[in-house]
């Protein structure tokens, strides 16, 4: 798929035709979609955030984030440790673990953002 690249103070959007389809947020101090020191990279899928890749990077070390959303809630959480944590029916925002909360509220603002 050919998708136009829009950038912005600290972000880059890929639009497929009038559908947001990736937003990649750098980590910048005057960006209120930023989370501090983490690059974000959030996909979406019909106005819907479905998937978000996170990345704290200090030396050589990274740590990795992925969260994965459905109806509005996160089926599925990968954190630093690499441990893959399943939620059959689905966490709801506030049972969320913290950075899979952080990354749907910040998503998911992002999405009313860019479509208002």
């Amino acid at each position: 798929k050919k998708y136009k690249r829009i950038r912005s103070s600290g972000c880059t959007d890929y639009w497929n035709k009038k559908h947001l389809a990736l937003s990649v947020i750098k980590p910048a101090k005057d960006n209120f979609l930023a989370i501090s020191g983490t690059t974000c990279e959030y996909y979406y899928s019909g106005r819907k955030l479905s998937f978000a890749f996170a990345y704290q990077k200090k030396g050589r070390k990274v740590k990795e984030y992925r969260a994965y959303y459905m109806g509005g809630k996160c089926y599925r959480y990968i954190g630093p440790d690499k441990k893959v944590h399943t939620y059959g029916s689905g966490k709801t925002e506030s049972r969320m673990p913290k950075m899979a909360q952080q990354l749907y509220f910040k998503g998911t603002y992002n999405l009313h953002f860019v479509y208002d």
